[in-house]
């Protein structure tokens, strides 16, 4: 489980921007 850790953290913050990024640009 711990060498899925920094893959999942760098996927998660990928994921925050884009959702982050796309609720910007909607509202």
């Amino acid at each position: 489980m711990s060498d899925w850790d920094p893959v999942v953290k760098e996927w998660l913050v990928d994921t925050g921007y884009c959702c982050a990024g796309g609720i910007a640009n909607v509202s």
